[in-house]
């Protein structure tokens, strides 16, 4: 819902994910598991960084932090036509204002 902040359109999740990098540092993206079926991908994928730089309101805090990625994309002549994404916002901000 977009009471807790969490983006509600493609624009709106490229603008998080964008600060999300832009407060982050030593970051990477690991897809830990993968299934299909169909025309359906299904991704688990981890992030990774420390948080050195301001986050929705929250200053640096130096903190190793990760966050988990579901990933849905429907594929159609060898492209993703389709995605939908469900990344763990909550759980990031709980790592880096604890």
């Amino acid at each position: 819902p977009p009471e807790l902040g969490r983006p509600t359109s493609l624009t709106g999740m490229v603008a998080v994910l964008n600060m999300f990098f832009a407060a982050a540092s030593q970051t990477r993206l690991e897809a830990k598991e993968q299934v299909s079926e169909g025309d359906l991908i299904s991704t688990h994928c981890m992030f990774y960084g420390r948080h050195t730089g301001e986050f929705r309101g929250v200053p640096a805090s130096d903190r190793e932090v990760e966050m988990r990625v579901i990933r849905i994309d429907r594929i159609r002549d060898g492209k993703i036509c389709d995605h939908w994404s469900a990344p763990d916002f909550q759980g990031l901000m709980r790592q880096i204002s604890g």
